[in-house]
């Protein structure tokens, strides 16, 4: 059986990683569900990159990054 591991961070240290590395990598870095870490930032009121964000700065082109609030 996995065993499941649990991991404390403030609003702003998830929105500082997730503009940093994307929801996709914090999913993986941490081994949870794409779809669970979206449900957390939605509950908690943290913005996450829009979509075309990452292509878009991958890019070189404008992006806006929402603020953390």
């Amino acid at each position: 059986m996995a065993q499941v591991q649990s991991i404390t961070m403030t609003r702003k240290q998830l929105y500082d990683e997730i503009w940093e590395i994307s929801v996709t990598g914090i999913s993986k870095k941490y081994n949870c569900v794409y779809t669970e870490l979206l449900k957390i930032c939605k509950e908690k009121d943290i913005p996450v990159p829009p979509s075309g964000y990452w292509t878009k700065l991958s890019f070189n082109k404008p992006v806006t990054k929402t603020p953390f609030r």
